[in-house]
């Protein structure tokens, strides 16, 4: 699984190259993609934070790499 990150909004490619979740806000997908997300942008703990904690510091990762 491969995740492609842009602007918020995540879509998660399979194997087979179909995307789920196209487009969706970051609200809208599982702790465990948030968490996988989370690892790629290097953010330590994410496998205890709660979902609004792990789109808080996406969201802040994202700013930063925008930067």
């Amino acid at each position: 699984i491969q995740t492609l990150i842009g602007s918020n909004k995540v879509a998660i490619a399979s194997d087979s190259g179909a995307t789920e979740g196209d487009d969706l806000p970051l609200a809208d997908h599982t702790v465990a993609e948030l968490v996988e997300l989370a690892a790629e942008y290097g953010i330590e703990g994410a496998g205890r934070m709660k979902k609004a904690e792990l789109i808080a510091a996406i969201e802040a990762a994202e700013e930063g790499a925008q930067d």
